[in-house]
Formats: structure tokens, C-alpha cells, sequence
């Protein structure tokens, strides 16, 4: 470490007493083989950040269905945000309403419920913060594939194209390569639910040029099953085949939650294919 900085002043900033500049810690996590979210995660006790913490319980919540849960993390939310004043938080907050509106409308027959004015500035206010970005951070894509279902068709027009032009500047980072390749796929199902089927082809072209890691077994069924929504759309295969195989392949691999996802989206879009080709 003495390359970087003298021992005395190494140990100055391992003990707190003195800071050290930025480029000499990134060198020290480069010497350390050592990634900043690794060092946030020692950092922080070898727990996840805060916000971290409460974004996966919350999606596990909207998953679940579960309102009480959603209402208590809203309440969390809103104090932490109180304390920081951290965007984050702002984020988080907004991203939390919006699954209660969504599940509360959904208790009393409402698939779309509209967005209060409240709700709706707030969404306008991450799609404002996500249009100004030079580059998405995976905090970035989790926010905005959590928000997508409640802005207009041409905010997902805009906010994809500048999620596509962030994230070629560094698709070889893996973990982002996959929740990107994630992001997109939930799009195509969100389009599927709201009737934008149209918007799948594009989506789709852009996830075939996303490189794949060998080692995932995920991203190449979910790719497979997208390719049956596609193939259909364009006219070059109206047996949706492909989508029948990745819901097999995801039933005989014991993956119920695809094997759930699958049926549903494939189940609504033949009903939207249906509507549009009697007309």
C-alpha cells in the first residue's frame, strides 16, 4: 500500500482520524480486489443499504398482495425520508403509494385505477429525475421498471429509449446486463396487460443484442418465451410454440413463478390478439 499512501497515513484512515482522497481509495479497493457495493456492504455490517433493505421488502409485499405490509413500509419510508431528505427515499415512497393505489384498486374490480394528483406529480417527478441521468444505475432500472405501469405510453417510449442508450455504455457489467435484460422483459409483459402489444417487437430486438452469460438459466427462457410473443406479432410463426416450450421447461425445472407469469401473459395476450384481429 505504500504505492498509494505511507503507512502512517493508511492507518490514519483505517482508525477514522484523517480522510484520504478519492483517487487513493479507489486504488486501495483496486489493491483489495474489492468493489464498491463490496465495500458499502462490509461498510454497512454486512447488511444491504437502508433503502436497499426496504425496496425488497417491498417488492415482496406487492408481490404478495399484502397492503397492511405496504402501508407500514410507506410509513418507514416517509420517516427515514423525513430524517435524510434522501431522493431515495422520495423514490421509494412514491414507488410504495403506487402499489397500494394499484392493489386497493384491484380489491374493488379496478384494473387501472387513476393516479391522484399527488401520485401522479410524484411520477412525473422520477420520470423527470430518470430523463436527466447520464447514466442508470441498477437503483435507477428497480425504481423504473416499479413506476412503468403508471406513466403514459409516450413516457415508456422516451424513458426506454434513454434507458437503452445508459445502458449500452456498460452492458458488460453482469449484474447490470441482467436486470436490465429483466427490465426489458417486463415491459413486454406490462405492454401484453395494457393492450401496447404493438411495442413488442422493438423491446424484443433490443433484448436479443443483450450477451447472455452461459451460467443463466432465467434470461434464456424468459428470451424464449418473448420470441413466441414476437414471432406472432411479425407474422413469422402465429403457433406461439416458443411460448408453450418455456412454460414446459419452466414446469419440468419446478420454476412455478415463471410457470405462473407465463400462462397469464400468454393467456392475456391471446385474448388482446383476439380483440384487435376481430375488429
Amino acid at each position: 500500500n505504500g504505492q498509494i499512501l505511507s503507512k502512517s497515513a493508511y492507518y490514519r484512515f483505517v482508525n477514522g482520524e484523517s480522510n484520504i482522497q478519492a483517487t487513493q481509495f479507489m486504488n486501495l479497493l483496486f489493491r483489495l480486489n474489492t468493489s464498491l457495493k463490496e465495500f458499502e456492504f462490509i461498510h454497512n455490517d454486512y447488511q444491504l443499504p437502508k433503502v436497499e433493505q426496504i425496496l425488497q421488502l417491498v417488492l415482496t409485499a406487492a408481490s404478495k398482495q399484502d397492503i397492511h405490509t405496504l402501508k407500514k413500509l410507506s410509513s418507514q419510508a416517509k420517516n427515514n425520508f423525513s430524517k435524510t431528505n434522501s431522493y431515495q427515499y422520495q423514490h421509494l415512497l412514491i414507488t410504495i403509494e403506487l402499489f397500494i393505489h394499484k392493489l386497493e384498486g384491484i380489491q374493488v374490480g379496478i384494473t387501472n385505477p387513476s393516479l391522484t394528483p399527488d401520485l401522479q406529480t410524484g411520477v412525473d417527478n422520477i420520470v423527470h429525475y430518470l430523463l436527466n441521468l447520464e447514466l442508470w444505475s441498477e437503483y435507477d432500472i428497480v425504481i423504473c421498471n416499479n413506476i412503468y405501469f403508471a406513466i403514459s405510453v409516450n413516457q415508456r417510449s422516451i424513458l426506454l429509449n434513454t434507458a437503452i442508450k445508459c445502458f449500452k455504455k456498460y452492458q458488460t457489467f453482469t449484474s447490470e446486463t441482467s436486470q436490465f435484460f429483466m427490465f426489458l422483459s417486463n415491459l413486454i409483459f406490462l405492454d401484453v396487460q395494457t393492450s401496447q402489444v404493438k411495442n413488442i417487437p422493438s423491446i424484443y430486438n433490443n433484448m436479443c443484442n443483450i450477451p447472455l452469460s452461459p451460467n443463466w438459466t432465467t434470461e434464456p427462457l424468459v428470451l424464449k418465451f418473448c420470441q413466441g410473443l414476437n414471432d406472432y406479432l411479425l407474422g413469422i410463426d402465429r403457433s406461439l410454440t416458443y411460448c408453450e416450450n418455456a412454460i414446459n421447461i419452466a414446469s419440468e425445472l419446478q420454476v412455478s413463478v415463471w410457470v405462473q407469469n407465463f400462462t397469464l401473459i400468454l393467456d392475456t395476450f391471446k385474448h388482446t390478439i383476439k380483440k384487435y384481429e376481430s375488429r
